[in-house]
C-alpha cells in the first residue's frame, strides 16, 4: 500500500506529556540577580499568573544604599578567569535524618548548635580538601572557602528580602595547615558571620558599604591569582528559599535543581529538598579529584550520590 501525506502542518500527540512530567528552566546573570532575588520573581510571577491579590512586588530600594558608581572596577575583567580548571559534576543529597546525625557529630564546645547548611557545607568542604591533600601528596595544605551570604538580614536595618538585585556578599573563611576535624570547619564558617554581622550590622554610609564590598572582591582576585588554587573552593547555598511553593496553575514543581551547569572546578551549590528537611548538593571538582571523592567513605555515611529525585 502506498503511503499518503495527507497533511504537512504539525500534528499534536494524542497523548501529551503529562504536566507533571514536565520540565522548565530559567536562566539569569548573577550580576543582576541572587538566589533570593530569583526566587522572589518566580513567587511573584506564579502568584500573579494565578491572579492573587498579593502578588510579591519587589523591592528596589538597594539602588539607594549601594549606588552606582562612574569609576572603573578595580579588578581587571580575566581577574576571576586566571587559572580556572575544567571540571566534572556529580549530586549528592542529604536527607533530614543524616543530616539530624551528621549535626551531632559536628558538634563541639565552639559549635554547640551547627545549622543544616554549616554542617553539610563544613563536611563537602573537608571531604574536597582531604582528596586534594591526597592528590598534592601534601597534609599541611591551608584552605579558603568562598561562601556567599545573603546580606539582606544583616544589614541595619535588615532590608526587604524582597529586596530587588545581588545583595549576596561572599566571606572567606580558612582552614589552617592540617586541620581535619569537622567542628573546626565549622568555627571558620561561623566566624565568617560573625565578622560579616560586626562589619555591616552597623548603620554605614553608602561609600563605607561599598567599600567593604570592593575589599572583599580583591581578596578573592588575590586569592584567585595565587600560584596554586586547587585548594580553594566557592559555596553557594540556595536552602531556605521557597523555591518549591511556585505554582504556575499545574501543582508545585516535584524537583527544583541547579543542575550540571558548573564547568570550572571547586564549585559546589545547595539547595532544599522537596520536603524541607534535606540538602540537595552538586559538587564540580576536577576529574582526577572527583574520582576520590566519590569514595569518601565519611561522605557517604551521611550521603546518597545521585539518588532518584522522583521517589
Amino acid at each position: 500500500m502506498k503511503v499518503e501525506i495527507i497533511a504537512r502542518e504539525t500534528i499534536k500527540p494524542s497523548s501529551p506529556t503529562p504536566h507533571h512530567n514536565r520540565s522548565f528552566k530559567l536562566s539569569f546573570i548573577d550580576q543582576i540577580a541572587d538566589a533570593a532575588t530569583f526566587t522572589a520573581l518566580i513567587t511573584g510571577w506564579a502568584n500573579t499568573a494565578l491572579g492573587f491579590p498579593d502578588a510579591v512586588t519587589p523591592d528596589f530600594c538597594a539602588a539607594a544604599l549601594f549606588p552606582p558608581r562612574e569609576e572603573a572596577f578595580p579588578v581587571e575583567s580575566d581577574a576571576f578567569d586566571h587559572k580556572r580548571r575544567v571540571g566534572i559534576s556529580r549530586r549528592y543529597v542529604f536527607d533530614g535524618s543524616k543530616i539530624a546525625a551528621l549535626q551531632v557529630k559536628s558538634t563541639s564546645e565552639g559549635v554547640p548548635q551547627p545549622t543544616r547548611v554549616e554542617a553539610v557545607s563544613a563536611l563537602l568542604w573537608q571531604s574536597a580538601l582531604a582528596v586534594s591533600r591526597s592528590n598534592l601528596t601534601s597534609t599541611q595544605m591551608s584552605s579558603s572557602l568562598i561562601w556567599s551570604v545573603n546580606l539582606r538580614p544583616r544589614l541595619m536595618p535588615p532590608l526587604s528580602k524582597h529586596s530587588f538585585g545581588n545583595l549576596a556578599i561572599p566571606i572567606i573563611p580558612e582552614a589552617d595547615e592540617g586541620e581535619t576535624d569537622l567542628s573546626s570547619f565549622i568555627c571558620h564558617l561561623k566566624r565568617g558571620i560573625a565578622e560579616l554581622k560586626d562589619n555591616y550590622g552597623n548603620k554605614l554610609e553608602a561609600d563605607e558599604r561599598l567599600s567593604l564590598i570592593l575589599d572583599q572582591v580583591m581578596k578573592i582576585a588575590n586569592l584567585l591569582h595565587k600560584v596554586d588554587t586547587r585548594n580553594s573552593y566557592a559555596l553557594v547555598s540556595w536552602c531556605k528559599f521557597p523555591l518549591y511553593e511556585a505554582d504556575f496553575g499545574w501543582g508545585k514543581p516535584t524537583w527544583v535543581t541547579v543542575g550540571d551547569v558548573f564547568e570550572v572546578a571547586n564549585v559546589i551549590v545547595l539547595a532544599d529538598t522537596r520536603d524541607g528537611t534535606g540538602i540537595e548538593a552538586w559538587v564540580t571538582l576536577t576529574e582526577e579529584d572527583m574520582a576520590l571523592f566519590e569514595t569518601n567513605q565519611e561522605l557517604l555515611m551521611f550521603g546518597s550520590l545521585n539518588p532518584s529525585a522522583l521517589s
